[in-house]
């Protein structure tokens, strides 16, 4: 009877880790979800303002109708973005994972449809038009370092949709030496990929930091009071 308490008390013993750390986990993706969150709210403004650069420098060599289209797309997909983003800081979903997943799709979406200004307007625009619209692509994905600072996979799937049709219309684009520019694209991407890792971890070491922290007061706040008092004493 004695072996079976004796092993029953170290099974508790061993999950009991297991089970801080899972509740540890869920916690840190609520807090990226809601960082995430917060920021799809407020980058739409920074963006629509990205948007006119773009319909300035296409303005009179693009047909009017194509902008229309490509902005209210993009139009389309941040408000929708914006009103789920909305609602899960509403509504603060205990399982974070399938949300951040979904924000992640969104993420996608918005760099799909903002990558589609290259093959869309790239060949009708003049060759400083061209510059000027890859100009503002690259400084448009790296603006999204900071919005999804908290969630490197979320930027992963806005990044590589925004930058890769521009990098492969560059090579495609005739002289040869055009190759270089697409070469460069890509390792700028690239480049912001590590920055937007490195800022994840320092998000998850802070909380890391903020959540022993928490547990090493709540052990003081729980504690026996003969206990605290016996340790006052030793100090």
């Amino acid at each position: 009877m004695s072996k079976g308490k004796t092993s029953a008390g170290a099974a508790s013993t061993h999950s009991r880790p297991a089970k801080d750390e899972q509740a540890r986990t869920a916690h840190l993706r609520r807090q990226q979800l809601e960082l995430l969150a917060l920021q799809a709210t407020r980058s739409p403004f920074a963006i629509f303002i990205a948007v006119g650069f773009v319909t300035y420098i296409a303005w009179g060599e693009v047909p009017l109708p194509l902008v229309v289209l490509w902005a209210g797309a993009l139009a389309a997909v941040l408000i929708t973005r914006m009103a789920y983003a909305l609602r899960l800081l509403r509504a603060d979903p205990a399982d974070a994972q399938p949300a951040l997943n979904r924000m992640a799709w969104f993420a996608f979406a918005n760099g799909a449809v903002t990558g589609a200004s290259m093959p869309l307007f790239f060949h009708v625009l003049s060759f400083e038009g061209q510059i000027l619209l890859t100009m503002v692509l690259v400084c448009w994905s790296a603006g999204g370092v900071s919005t999804a600072a908290a969630y490197a996979r979320a930027y992963y799937a806005f990044v590589i949709p925004t930058l890769l049709p521009a990098a492969a219309v560059w090579a495609l684009t005739e002289p040869p030496q055009h190759i270089v520019l697409a070469l460069v694209i890509v390792m700028i991407g690239l480049i912001q990929m590590f920055f937007v890792r490195d800022s994840e971890r320092v998000v998850r070491k802070s909380f890391a930091i903020r959540n022993d922290y928490e547990r090493l007061l709540n052990a003081n706040d729980t504690q026996p009071e003969g206990t605290a008092r016996q340790r006052g004493r030793t100090e």
